[in-house]
């Protein structure tokens, strides 16, 4: 379920309304003390055990373990993000910011103290989502002027979730909101609609979802089905149904039945080995010799794991980088490294191909080079203008096909983080192997005043051709192979 206003975002700093459910059978069941002790037990969401939706995002904040500093340098910061993944977060005096060791995870502000203090996560490009004393998510705000606002029921309940444009005169305009029904006992979500804001009328409900649960009076209710439905668009109503049936861990999901408007019924399907890992998955629609299957490394805190990913008959490895200056492979819930892939075969099923890719950090942990895991040749280099972590690159250079040359793309921005230019340098083959062409290029934006985005692109090559914000794409600005990193 989302709504996506009438907004020209190519560079993808804006904020969409949307709605999503997601699945975390939680901790294994290793007995990794450092994984489990930081999940402790489990609370429950709106949708009951395993389920969250997106905007349970939330923050919380601990005394680091062993550490004999007083104040803010004594603490560790958290992300919780919805699908069981945690970004972790320490203080930095010299910038007066809680920051995670990647500079592309952002960093943390804290204001004011007591009941009325407030976290604000700041994000590369620009967003920013605000928390408050407690950790409850309260809001996003994006560079385009768009935010997302939670409002939350006297028992603590999250009820709307407000979509607005602000525009550039600070007006501020709503465009659309979510509205969450509760059950009698506050406990489970049982309705979800979706509602069109409108000027001098009364909101226009665009789609609606109704769940059903199993076990709802016991301590952990289960969520059994979702059925969704779109207002004067039947053909884009959808059901689905969700199967427990592993006798060892009763929120394990197992199968997922799902029905649309112009298909038969799909199933996916999980297995799990003895420490709740996932062993195998079958996708909508696939066979049974098109399964995923998945083969783990025993666990050891000085070992990197690794994994191994297998499909008709194609196995490929990942494994367990940890950050710069980690000692051990303690948690892999929390972003402490990264999974690389371990050969360079053509995969096309295999997840993070990027990972191929080896990152150099300046001192704030912004990328400022890529290059080839194995040939250590580099890939691209990046180039910023400030020392602000969050801030993005103002140049890219990459190697160019013409030996001894390289591809430049610049960034012009204003404060807020809006892309105005963009400069394209580089070459493209002329008739043979050893003839180039020059190209440069450079095109303007403008945006909208009313916060909806970019109105318009403008080529400044001396023809000054217009681009209507329905043709206007990166590709076009970066034009070619360029994109791919291979110019």
């Amino acid at each position: 379920m989302q709504f996506y206003p009438q907004t020209v975002d190519v560079f993808g700093q804006g904020l969409p309304l949307t709605w999503s459910l997601f699945y975390d059978s939680g901790p294994t069941l290793l007995g990794n003390k450092s994984e489990s002790g930081l999940a402790g037990k489990r609370d429950l969401g709106g949708f009951g055990l395993s389920w969250r939706h997106g905007y349970e995002l939330s923050l919380s904040s601990a005394q680091l373990a062993g550490k004999s500093a007083s104040g803010m340098e004594a603490l560790v910061v958290r992300i919780h993000q919805a699908d069981g993944l945690i970004h972790r977060f320490l203080y930095r005096p010299e910038r007066g910011v809680f920051a995670a060791e990647q500079a592309e995870l952002g960093e943390i502000q804290t204001f004011d103290a007591g009941p009325s203090r407030r976290w604000v996560w700041r994000q590369a490009g620009g967003r920013q989502a605000t928390f408050d004393a407690t950790g409850r998510l309260k809001g996003w705000r994006s560079p385009l002027g768009q935010r997302l606002d939670l409002d939350y029921s006297a028992a603590g309940r999250l009820i709307e979730i407000t979509h607005s444009r602000q525009s550039q005169a600070g007006s501020l305009q709503k465009l659309a909101s979510i509205h969450l029904h509760w059950d009698a006992q506050q406990r489970l979500i049982s309705a979800v609609e979706l509602k069109e804001e409108r000027e001098n009328a009364r909101p226009l409900s665009m789609a609606h979802c109704q769940y059903r649960y199993a076990g709802e009076t016991l301590d952990a209710p289960l969520l059994i089905a979702a059925s969704c439905t779109r207002t004067g668009q039947a053909d884009r109503n959808w059901s689905e149904q969700y199967f427990y049936e592993d006798q060892r861990f009763g929120d394990a999901l197992t199968r997922v039945r799902q029905q649309g408007p112009h298909q038969g019924l799909l199933e996916a399907s999980y297995v799990y080995d003895e420490s709740k890992r996932v062993i195998k998955s079958q996708g909508f629609g696939e066979a049974a010799d098109e399964a995923l299957s998945v083969t783990y490394s025993t666990p050891l805190a000085t070992e990197a794991p690794w994994r191994r990913l297998s499909r008709q008959g194609q196995s490929v490895e990942y494994r367990m980088e940890a950050s710069a200056g980690r000692g051990g492979f303690a948690s892999m819930k929390q972003s402490l490294g990264h999974w690389r892939r371990q050969d360079d075969g053509a995969c096309a099923w295999c997840p993070d191909l990027s990972s191929k890719h080896e990152m150099l950090r300046d001192r704030v942990g912004r990328v400022v080079e890529l290059r080839d895991a194995k040939s250590k040749q580099w890939l691209e280099r990046r180039r910023y203008k400030t020392e602000d972590a969050t801030e993005l690159p103002v140049e890219i250079q990459r190697p160019s096909v013409r030996d001894g040359a390289f591809a430049s793309s610049r960034f012009e921005r204003n404060p807020q983080g809006l892309v105005l230019a963009i400069e394209h340098l580089g070459f493209s083959p002329k008739g043979s192997p050893t003839t180039f062409e020059a190209i440069q290029r450079r095109i303007r934006f403008h945006y909208a005043s009313d916060g909806s985005g970019i109105q318009s692109g403008l080529v400044d090559d001396g023809a000054g051709e217009a681009i209507g914000p329905k043709h206007l794409a990166l590709a076009w600005v970066i034009p070619g192979r360029q994109l791919q990193g291979l110019t």
